[in-house]
């Protein structure tokens, strides 16, 4: 079922222009090769620590919430009120213990945070209250709720609540770690407490920050072993975790899903790739026959030549209310431009293969761009647009006058396929020492961004 939230945010923030050439589908089949089971919210080890230890810590509370829910979804929304104010102490605590340090760790809902900080009188952690309610999805927990469901060991027939070993390994570690700024009764042990049967209603908040008044607490070593780490920006700062040797069986463990994260995380290393494109020729040259890799240097070809072309119009635009199809034809370089995108939806259409199940809107996409003039190019390319494209449209083509319909505070969301969060990921567990230096120009560090959440 399609739930649509309605948020209001305080100031004014840049939103993501999505889907621009419809070809979301297509990547996310092959970011599921070659990283299954994951997304690209899963990329800093620690959180999945955290959130293991606010999922056992939370599960002590259950017991009432299962006395009375009607049914299986209530139970959820029940369950889920204990855990959310756990998630954003959490965020609290690192905006604290972190300081002017925390810029760079993935923080959801931090500005809400930081205005409660100021204020602890306000409710639901300063948190409208649909905000509040879309935390679930939008919330630390939702970001890896994938991994809580399907990697092994995390809950208990994947059901994405029960904890179940992996995770209360990782929970009794962090709860070590924390010393006396740990809650004051043992991490498994079933605490009573009055709650309100309402998703929305701040008497769980209240009761966290009643009963864990220590969360404040730095303790030993904090930084090191109870922070989100920082997102690095160059190999030079990359780091193993202190529970690395837990982390990497979950992650990169003997079954088969794990053995295919360790296998492309290795390969995207090996590759020595100084861009995205080098990595993924190098994956799809050794990666195997099977399962359409092979596609995959071809695929991203194409896929940045299309947005490279979107992103000359919208610099060619530069603000101005409308502009000539002739005249972007002349611009410099629309030419190169143009010319690479028809090279590459060529190359797609000459090696394409029935592989997935979404192949259907690439070669959709290829075949757009028939005569190779450079105008002929361009206007395919915003007509496409228009038709397929999803999310928030970047311009539209008017009687052979192209005119914005993005504001300016707007953000490329390109075709990528999870390598830097598997890479950041291996590195944090041992399993390769550096992330390839063709990931750090890729996506611009990542799909997510610690201000988006909220």
């Amino acid at each position: 079922m399609l739930q649509v939230f309605y948020t209001a945010h305080w100031d004014p923030i840049s939103v993501r222009r999505g889907d621009a050439l419809g070809l979301r589908n297509i990547t996310d089949e092959f970011a599921e090769k070659l990283t299954p089971k994951m997304n690209n919210a899963t990329q800093d080890g620690r959180w999945l620590t955290i959130l293991s230890w606010c999922l056992v810590r939370s599960q002590g509370l259950y017991d009432s919430p299962r006395a009375v829910a009607k049914d299986e979804r209530e139970l959820q929304q029940l369950r889920y009120a204990w855990l959310r104010p756990l998630e954003l102490m959490w965020v609290a605590r690192t905006l604290i213990l972190s300081g002017a340090d925390a810029k760079g760790r993935t923080l959801a809902g931090q500005r809400a945070v930081k205005r409660w900080l100021e204020n602890e009188n306000i409710n639901r952690f300063g948190m409208s209250p649909d905000q509040y309610n879309a935390y679930r999805q939008l919330g630390m927990y939702g970001g890896y709720r994938i991994a809580f469901r399907r990697w092994h060991g995390m809950t208990q027939n994947g059901d994405g609540w029960t904890p179940s070993v992996s995770a209360y390994t990782l929970a009794r570690w962090l709860d070590a770690k924390l010393g006396k700024a740990r809650p004051p009764w043992k991490l498994d042990e079933a605490k009573r407490s009055k709650y309100s049967s309402s998703n929305l209603d701040d008497s769980h908040a209240r009761w966290w920050l009643k009963n864990w008044k220590h969360f404040r607490n730095d303790g030993a070593k904090a930084q090191l072993y109870t922070l989100p780490r920082k997102r690095p920006v160059s190999n030079s700062r990359i780091e193993k975790l202190a529970e690395h040797e837990l982390l990497s069986p979950i992650v990169f463990g003997l079954d088969e899903d794990g053995k295919t994260r360790r296998h492309f995380a290795k390969l995207a290393l090996n590759s020595k790739g100084q861009t995205h494109q080098a990595i993924c020729d190098y994956i799809g040259e050794t990666g195997g026959a099977e399962g359409g890799i092979q596609l995959l240097p071809h695929f991203t070809r194409m896929a940045d030549a299309g947005i490279a072309a979107m992103e000359f119009v919208n610099n060619a635009l530069n603000g101005n209310p409308k502009i000539s199809l002739a005249k972007l034809a002349e611009f410099p370089g629309a030419g190169i431009v143009a010319d690479q995108l028809h090279d590459a939806t060529h190359r797609w259409l000459q090696n394409s293969k029935p592989t997935f199940r979404h192949q259907d809107a690439a070669d959709r996409f290829a075949r757009a761009f028939g005569l190779p003039t450079t105008k002929a190019i361009f206007e395919s390319l915003i007509l496409y647009h228009e038709q397929f494209g999803g999310g928030l449209r970047w311009f539209a083509l008017r009687d052979g006058t192209i005119e914005p319909r993005s504001g300016k505070n707007t953000r490329v969301s390109r075709y990528r396929f999870r390598l830097w969060s598997l890479c950041r990921l291996a590195t944090q567990c041992g399993i390769i020492k550096a992330i390839p230096t063709g990931l750090f120009e890729s996506e611009n560090i990542s799909d997510e961004n610690e201000d988006d959440n909220e």
